[in-house]
């Protein structure tokens, strides 16, 4: 296990050749230290991956959001309530800014959902990373929490109500997500163990115009019930579905992700795959809360996601 160097107050002072006191008063903002010293000590504060873990001292964690949709916005309203509750401060960052975590004294850093393409993350930022459902090829050292998908509670429920093909569309077919290639192994595990190995399709599209010409392909091939993993597509996918002349359930049952109040009220109402937002906040900061205290919590957790079944999935129609 890989623990990151641990830099002490009386270290950050040597290094800077002034006293404890001087060197605390310099990072609390103090107006009685000279404007060099106070450039010299945050500077060295950086170098030596410096955070005051005083019992004073309030942690601020950097949350790393790519974009804004339904989803980053549920997780990261929860993830701030599951801060305060810790006395803890976030701070937004996009992850093009990320020089902003060598100017500020972050304690750690939060990435939801998005991509962390950097070799060395651990050698030019030195500070501990947990990510949330995260998208790209993450690093070694890094844990996450991550939903288990619920592709195989799906997949077994529409088998179960007759289905033979049955597509799941992905969003994100320029970096698919880490938990997309964990789905996809998922969705072909239960599809070879029914026999549709050649039947299933799993895809990813690259925005609603892709998506919508998979759909009429899929539909011309006679596919029977879709899964669309994507937290904003479900009533826009009901109008697509009427407009080519389906009927949800009798022709085409579908399942998203969509979990929102609205879901219920659609008509059809739509059958659902839920994440556990709180308890995904709740896992993110204790995980963080570890690699602060003595450099644990590198094991990921993996969360269960709910399926409500409601009137957008019915049996398979007879051919």
């Amino acid at each position: 296990m890989t623990v990151l160097q641990r830099t002490f107050l009386k270290d950050l002072a040597e290094a800077a050749g002034v006293s404890v006191s001087q060197a605390s008063r310099a990072l609390n903002g103090k107006a009685e230290v000279a404007p060099e010293v106070r450039q010299r000590i945050h500077e060295l504060a950086r170098k030596m991956n410096y955070r005051n873990l005083s019992h004073q001292h309030t942690v601020t964690l950097a949350v790393l959001i790519s974009w804004m949709d339904h989803f980053t916005a549920s997780l990261f309203n929860a993830l701030s309530r599951e801060a305060e509750r810790n006395g803890i401060r976030l701070a937004v960052i996009s992850p093009q800014h990320l020089s902003m975590l060598d100017e500020w004294l972050f304690d750690g850093v939060i990435l939801i959902s998005g991509r962390i393409l950097i070799p060395d993350w651990h050698e030019r930022c030195r500070l501990p990373l947990v990510a949330v459902n995260s998208r790209g090829n993450l690093l070694d050292r890094i844990p996450g929490v991550f939903s288990d998908g619920g592709f195989s509670q799906a997949m077994e429920y529409l088998i179960s109500r007759g289905h033979r093909r049955i597509a799941v569309v992905n969003p994100g077919a320029d970096i698919p997500t880490r938990d997309g290639k964990r789905g996809e192994k998922a969705f072909r595990s239960v599809a070879g163990k029914w026999g549709l190995e050649d039947e299933a399709r799993y895809l990813f599209y690259r925005d609603w115009a892709d998506l919508e010409a998979r759909l009429c392909r899929l539909l011309d091939e006679h596919y029977t019930a879709f899964l669309d993993v994507s937290c904003d597509n479900g009533p826009r996918l009901l109008d697509f579905l009427r407009d080519r002349g389906k009927q949800v359930p009798a022709d085409v049952s579908l399942i998203t992700y969509d979990n929102r109040e609205v879901s219920a009220y659609l008509e059809p109402p739509l059958t659902t795959l839920a994440y556990d937002f709180p308890e995904m906040a709740r896992s993110a900061i204790e995980l963080m809360r570890r690699r602060l205290k003595d450099g644990s919590g590198l094991n990921s957790v993996r969360l269960l996601t709910k399926l409500t079944v409601r009137g957008s999935t019915g049996p398979a129609p007879s051919r």
